[in-house]
Protein backbone atom coordinates (compact mmCIF):
# COMPACT_ATOMS: atom_id res chain seq x y z
CA UNK A 1 0.00 0.00 0.00
CA UNK A 2 1.35 3.59 -0.83
CA UNK A 3 1.77 5.45 1.82
CA UNK A 4 1.91 8.96 -0.15
CA UNK A 5 -0.70 9.42 -3.07
CA UNK A 6 1.74 11.17 -5.13
CA UNK A 7 4.16 8.38 -4.23
CA UNK A 8 5.41 6.30 -7.58
CA UNK A 9 7.05 2.75 -8.00
CA UNK A 10 10.33 3.30 -9.47
CA UNK A 11 10.59 0.63 -11.37
CA UNK A 12 7.81 1.37 -13.28
CA UNK A 13 9.09 5.04 -13.68
CA UNK A 14 12.56 3.67 -14.71
CA UNK A 15 12.55 2.39 -18.79
CA UNK A 16 15.51 2.38 -20.92
CA UNK A 17 16.52 6.02 -22.33
CA UNK A 18 16.37 3.54 -25.80
CA UNK A 19 12.68 2.48 -25.39
CA UNK A 20 12.05 6.60 -24.99
CA UNK A 21 14.30 7.90 -27.69
CA UNK A 22 12.77 5.35 -30.09
CA UNK A 23 8.53 6.24 -28.89
CA UNK A 24 9.66 9.81 -29.30
CA UNK A 25 11.39 9.45 -32.92
CA UNK A 26 7.97 7.40 -34.12
CA UNK A 27 5.81 10.29 -32.70
CA UNK A 28 8.07 13.20 -34.53
CA UNK A 29 8.12 11.69 -37.60
CA UNK A 30 4.35 11.04 -37.07
CA UNK A 31 3.51 14.82 -36.39
CA UNK A 32 5.64 15.87 -39.51
CA UNK A 33 3.75 13.77 -42.04
CA UNK A 34 0.37 14.70 -40.78
CA UNK A 35 1.65 18.51 -40.88
CA UNK A 36 2.78 17.58 -44.24
CA UNK A 37 -0.41 16.43 -45.47
CA UNK A 38 -2.33 19.56 -43.45
CA UNK A 39 0.18 22.35 -45.06
CA UNK A 40 -1.24 24.59 -47.71
CA UNK A 41 0.18 22.53 -50.30
CA UNK A 42 -1.48 19.18 -48.64
CA UNK A 43 -5.02 20.52 -48.73
CA UNK A 44 -4.48 21.60 -51.78
CA UNK A 45 -3.17 19.29 -53.72
CA UNK A 46 -4.23 15.77 -52.13
CA UNK A 47 -7.92 16.75 -53.08
CA UNK A 48 -6.94 17.72 -56.96
CA UNK A 49 -5.28 14.46 -56.80
CA UNK A 50 -7.97 12.61 -55.09
CA UNK A 51 -10.52 14.33 -58.04
CA UNK A 52 -8.53 13.70 -60.78
CA UNK A 53 -8.52 10.07 -59.51
CA UNK A 54 -12.09 10.05 -59.48
CA UNK A 55 -12.28 11.41 -62.81
CA UNK A 56 -10.82 8.36 -63.86
CA UNK A 57 -12.91 6.40 -62.32
CA UNK A 58 -15.60 8.25 -63.97
CA UNK A 59 -13.85 8.35 -67.21
CA UNK A 60 -12.99 4.13 -67.04
CA UNK A 61 -16.80 3.81 -66.66
CA UNK A 62 -17.90 5.94 -69.61
CA UNK A 63 -15.73 4.20 -71.64
CA UNK A 64 -16.45 0.42 -70.80
CA UNK A 65 -20.47 1.29 -70.80
CA UNK A 66 -20.60 3.92 -73.79
CA UNK A 67 -17.06 4.12 -75.11
CA UNK A 68 -16.92 7.90 -74.70
CA UNK A 69 -14.70 7.83 -71.93
CA UNK A 70 -11.04 7.91 -73.59
CA UNK A 71 -11.06 11.67 -74.87
CA UNK A 72 -12.10 12.91 -71.34
CA UNK A 73 -9.65 10.76 -69.82
CA UNK A 74 -6.86 12.02 -71.39
CA UNK A 75 -7.89 15.60 -70.74
CA UNK A 76 -7.81 14.78 -67.06
CA UNK A 77 -4.98 13.00 -67.51
CA UNK A 78 -3.01 15.78 -69.26
CA UNK A 79 -4.80 18.52 -66.74
CA UNK A 80 -2.95 15.80 -64.11
CA UNK A 81 0.79 15.70 -65.69
CA UNK A 82 1.09 19.59 -65.92
CA UNK A 83 -0.24 20.31 -62.69
CA UNK A 84 1.47 17.70 -60.81
CA UNK A 85 4.56 17.71 -62.97
CA UNK A 86 5.28 21.47 -62.54
CA UNK A 87 4.59 20.72 -58.71
CA UNK A 88 7.07 18.11 -58.53
CA UNK A 89 9.04 20.19 -60.27
CA UNK A 90 9.04 23.17 -58.22
CA UNK A 91 9.04 21.27 -55.19
CA UNK A 92 12.26 19.93 -56.26
CA UNK A 93 14.81 22.91 -56.57
CA UNK A 94 16.99 23.36 -54.32
CA UNK A 95 17.04 26.76 -52.03
CA UNK A 96 19.85 28.53 -51.61
CA UNK A 97 20.50 27.86 -47.47
CA UNK A 98 19.46 23.76 -48.68
CA UNK A 99 22.52 23.78 -51.22
CA UNK A 100 25.22 24.80 -48.57
CA UNK A 101 23.36 22.41 -45.83
CA UNK A 102 24.10 19.67 -48.88
CA UNK A 103 26.94 20.89 -49.91
CA UNK A 104 28.01 20.04 -46.40
CA UNK A 105 26.25 16.86 -45.45
CA UNK A 106 27.83 15.89 -49.28
CA UNK A 107 31.74 16.30 -47.78
CA UNK A 108 30.88 14.88 -44.32
CA UNK A 109 29.45 11.73 -46.38
CA UNK A 110 32.65 11.65 -48.75
CA UNK A 111 34.30 11.38 -45.17
CA UNK A 112 32.03 8.49 -43.96
CA UNK A 113 31.92 6.74 -47.17
CA UNK A 114 35.54 6.10 -46.50
CA UNK A 115 34.66 3.90 -43.61
CA UNK A 116 31.36 2.35 -44.61
CA UNK A 117 30.26 0.04 -47.07
CA UNK A 118 29.76 1.09 -50.66
CA UNK A 119 26.58 -0.16 -51.18
CA UNK A 120 25.02 2.63 -49.08
CA UNK A 121 25.75 5.02 -51.40
CA UNK A 122 23.14 3.14 -54.39
CA UNK A 123 20.47 3.56 -51.91
CA UNK A 124 21.00 7.13 -51.29
CA UNK A 125 21.39 7.34 -55.24
CA UNK A 126 17.71 5.38 -55.13
CA UNK A 127 16.05 7.84 -53.00
CA UNK A 128 17.60 11.39 -55.12
CA UNK A 129 15.69 9.39 -58.24
CA UNK A 130 12.25 8.93 -56.13
CA UNK A 131 10.72 11.96 -57.33
CA UNK A 132 10.75 11.41 -60.93
CA UNK A 133 10.39 7.68 -60.91
CA UNK A 134 7.09 8.34 -58.49
CA UNK A 135 5.85 10.90 -61.56
CA UNK A 136 6.63 8.35 -63.80
CA UNK A 137 5.04 5.66 -62.37
CA UNK A 138 2.06 7.44 -61.70
CA UNK A 139 2.14 9.02 -65.39
CA UNK A 140 1.83 5.32 -67.06
CA UNK A 141 0.00 4.16 -64.77
CA UNK A 142 -2.52 6.77 -65.58
CA UNK A 143 -2.37 6.98 -68.98
CA UNK A 144 -2.80 2.91 -69.50
CA UNK A 145 -6.60 2.16 -70.53
CA UNK A 146 -8.14 0.32 -67.35
CA UNK A 147 -4.94 0.57 -65.19
CA UNK A 148 -6.20 4.80 -65.20
CA UNK A 149 -8.90 3.90 -62.85
CA UNK A 150 -6.40 3.13 -59.66
CA UNK A 151 -5.20 6.39 -58.11
CA UNK A 152 -1.61 6.89 -59.20
CA UNK A 153 -2.55 10.93 -58.86
CA UNK A 154 -3.43 10.52 -55.05
CA UNK A 155 -0.37 7.52 -54.34
CA UNK A 156 2.33 9.92 -55.64
CA UNK A 157 1.27 13.30 -53.59
CA UNK A 158 0.56 11.15 -50.47
CA UNK A 159 4.00 10.03 -50.89
CA UNK A 160 5.60 12.80 -52.38
CA UNK A 161 4.11 14.93 -48.95
CA UNK A 162 4.75 12.19 -46.18
CA UNK A 163 7.85 10.98 -47.38
CA UNK A 164 11.09 13.10 -45.57
CA UNK A 165 13.33 14.81 -48.34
Amino acid sequence: MIENEYEADEEILETPDEDISGEIKSLEQATKKTGALLSPEGIILLPFAVLLDIAGVLFTVLDIAYGIGEIPSWISDGIGIIFLGLWLLIRSQTRPKELVEEVVEKHRAAKRAVKTVKGKGAVKAAKGMGRGLKFAISMLGEILPLVGALPFWTWMVWSELTTES
